[in-house]
């Protein structure tokens, strides 16, 4: 049944989520420099330079929070129907030959069911999204901010 899907999906698509958190959870760090491409999870105590006795390259997270949101905002594409339909109108907007069938004929031809899934699926990825302060500015930036300009 399209709920058992709706299961076995989710617990899919969590799964990937969980991945991606775990590897940016890792905090693994790699130098910048090709030549010395050192990979830990210390830093040092001088910031950000790598550990590697001679080398002058700079340590980078080897997976950093924007990735990690753009991976779970790609995730949510995947199932957000007027997204989907949003990109298919750009690509048709470049060749002049195809004509754009609408939202509400695309929304004719999916099942209802199928609508709820995506739509299911959709929200919970929302929901991730929302629990991460990577897009939210804190509102105490602002205060701070303009506390000290008018000093």
């Amino acid at each position: 049944s399209h709920y058992d899907f709706l299961g076995v999906t989710s617990n899919k698509v969590s799964a990937m989520v969980r991945k991606h958190v775990l590897r940016h959870g890792r905090y693994e760090m790699v130098c910048e420099d090709p030549s010395c491409s050192t990979k830990t999870r210390q830093l040092s105590v001088a910031g950000c330079v790598c550990l590697q006795r001679g080398c002058k390259g700079v340590m980078k997270p080897l997976y950093c929070a924007q990735e990690l949101d753009t991976q779970i905002k790609y995730i949510k594409s995947l199932f957000d129907i007027v997204h989907c339909h949003k990109q298919y109108e750009k690509t048709c907007q470049t060749s002049s030959t195809v004509d754009i069938v609408q939202l509400s004929e695309v929304r004719k031809t999916i099942s209802g069911h199928d609508q709820e899934l995506a739509e299911a699926l959709c929200d919970r990825l929302k929901s991730t999204l929302s629990r991460s302060a990577y897009n939210t500015i804190d509102s105490s930036l602002f205060t701070r901010l303009f506390q000290l300009s008018s000093q």
